[in-house]
């Protein structure tokens, strides 16, 4: 009998595209930003390293856009525009230095409208920028993941100028530059299919919180089947909450009860889906492109705080993980990651002893009196001190020492060059 254990996820409908308003010209991608309210076409140009947007929202008032550098109003880079009741399209570049209402953009202005119009109380703008406007008050739209931001309110600027948006907000993070728009569903139609699916599930009021349900697969097939293709419906209103989402196969050998298949939060189950977390089916994460190799270094400044960030699986911890697609698959290996060896640990902290006891380091490392000497000295730990790596084969977990990681070199700062859209 095979059993799936899934994740953390909220499922609900497919999203689609809500606006009644044909889209001005045809586009390369689009998405529901926001269920019934907020719709996004574009098309990226990279001939003329430029790309074309049309965005439309549920009011006759002004609506945003932005690329955020972190996913907040701080440091975005927002274009902003209305239609008059005359029709005509008024369209400004701005900038988010904080949290509050952004400013005009006094360098130069390089989101430029193109054509708009208002029907059925809805509000539809195109228009382009540069990919990388060479202006300190933009940000770049690089290859990989973009942090997308807007907003909306519910009337024109009597003198030019925005109100404030209330809760009318929200944000996605899209890879703009190789979006991947889902194939179309007749493509599947003479598929048989099967759905795992979370409905009207409390999400606690915690920071961070990993939910798990327990599924039996469907066995009413008279001969073997192939899984050829999967997807992921998450119910735009609550887009916002989902992080990742793992799929995860049983070890065939365990019985379960078919009557009372776990499900809850992850920790309070621990017991009964110990034997469910080996082998990975499908995962979907916010992010991701394709790629061969990784070399990655988080950066973070946490000068604002007067507590260590520690590493750890909540949304205020540092995190860093990587999710692989990739083919032939190696039998019974889910997950790979390396941590700083316990002698390691016991060197920096001037201790001694035959058993490395974590819950003592993090009390040690909380009650470090900092200095900007000091952070100097712990980086230089953490860049060369000798790693463990660690990893899933099958209901084994195995560690092995691998030595001080390699050092990479960073890619030259690109010079910017460019010239007006």
């Amino acid at each position: 009998m095979l059993l799936i254990v899934l994740l953390l996820v909220v499922i609900g409908d497919v999203v689609s595209i809500s606006s009644p308003i044909t889209p001005f010209t045809a586009y390369r991608y689009s998405t529901e930003l926001e269920k019934g309210t907020a719709d996004l076409w574009w098309t990226v140009d990279n001939g003329a390293k430029d790309i074309t947007f049309e965005l439309h929202m549920k009011t006759t008032g002004w609506i945003a856009l932005g690329i955020s550098p972190a996913g907040g109003m701080t440091g975005a880079d927002i274009g902003v525009g209305w239609v008059d009741s005359a029709g005509k399209v008024y369209f400004q570049d701005r900038y988010a230095s904080d949290f509050f209402k952004p400013a005009m953009d006094n360098t130069t202005e390089n989101w430029l409208a193109l054509r708009g119009r208002e029907s059925n109380g809805w509000t539809a703008i195109q228009f382009k920028r540069l990919l990388d406007t060479c202006d300190p008050m933009d940000v770049e739209i690089k290859s990989g993941t973009n942090v997308i931001i807007y907003a909306y309110g519910l009337t024109d600027p009597s003198v030019g100028d925005i109100s404030y948006h209330q809760n009318r907000r929200g944000s996605r993070m899209i890879p703009l530059q190789s979006y991947a728009n889902p194939p179309t569903e007749n493509k599947f139609a003479d598929l048989d299919y099967f759905e795992f699916r979370l409905n009207n599930s409390i999400v606690p009021s915690d920071d961070t919180t990993y939910y798990c349900k327990l599924y039996k697969a469907p066995t009413g097939y008279s001969r073997k089947r192939h899984a050829i293709a999967h997807k992921t419906m998450i119910d735009s209103d609550n887009v916002d909450m989902v992080h990742h989402l793992v799929l995860y196969e049983c070890d065939r050998t365990v019985e379960f009860d078919d009557n009372n298949l776990a499900e809850g939060v992850c920790d309070d189950h621990y017991k009964e889906l110990s034997r469910c977390l080996a082998n990975t089916g499908v995962i979907w994460a916010v992010g991701g492109d394709k790629g061969d190799e990784f070399a990655t270094r988080c950066m973070y400044n946490t000068m604002n705080k007067n507590e260590v960030t520690l590493g750890g699986e909540r949304t205020k911890d540092e995190m860093c993980s990587h999710i692989f697609t990739y083919y032939p698959r190696i039998n019974d290996l889910s997950e790979c990651f390396t941590s700083n060896h316990p002698d390691a640990w016991q060197a920096v902290s001037n201790r001694v002893s035959t058993n490395f006891n974590y819950t003592e380091l993090i009390d040690w490392i909380k009650n470090i009196e900092w200095t900007p000497a000091l952070a100097i000295r712990w980086q230089k730990f953490y860049n060369n001190a000798s790693r463990v790596v660690t990893y899933n084969a099958g209901n084994n977990t195995k560690s092995e020492a691998l030595g001080v990681l390699p050092k990479y070199k960073d890619l030259p700062i690109k010079s910017c060059q460019t010239e007006s859209v």
